[in-house]
């Protein structure tokens, strides 16, 4: 039986040229996706504002349901089937702590204000420009503002 001779030339592995191009390689391709993914941030802050924005026009349909339902008259209040109150103007919720805010529950990461017939949601920690105002005495009562964010 004879063994196979290894010659000290028959060696196996990248050269040093091999493993520069492939950090080269990735290092161009790195430089192309890092600033894909710096900006995500605001594309989560402007996603969760259309997600409250559908939550808030969810809400003001539920409660305009519920106030057809009842027969009731525009103004006052309607009481949900879980037993929250919720202010009216014109059959929907109104603007205020009462009304939209008790429509719509688990604010949070959001500040809200109110201020007449027009509720502002603004995401925290940053100032305006970043917010959803709802008021239903316009058409579409939902407004989205992401200059901001």
């Amino acid at each position: 039986m004879t063994r196979p001779v290894i010659k000290k030339n028959d060696q196996r592995g990248f050269t040093m040229i091999e493993l520069v191009f492939v950090i080269v390689i990735l290092g161009i391709l790195a430089a192309f996706a890092v600033p894909k993914f710096v900006n995500l941030s605001k594309d989560a802050r402007v996603a969760s504002l259309q997600g409250l924005q559908g939550s808030l026009q969810s809400a003001a349909a539920l409660v305009h349901a519920q106030f057809l339902a009842e027969n009731l008259s525009s103004s006052g209040t309607v009481s949900m089937p879980d037993g929250t109150s919720v202010a009216l103007n014109g059959g929907y919720p109104d603007g205020t702590a009462g009304g939209i805010g008790n429509a719509v529950q688990g604010l949070n990461g959001y500040v809200s204000s109110y201020s007449g017939t027009t509720a502002t949601f603004k995401v925290k920690g940053k100032s305006s420009g970043c917010d959803v105002t709802y008021d239903p005495t316009t058409n579409p009562m939902t407004t989205l503002t992401s200059t901001n964010c």
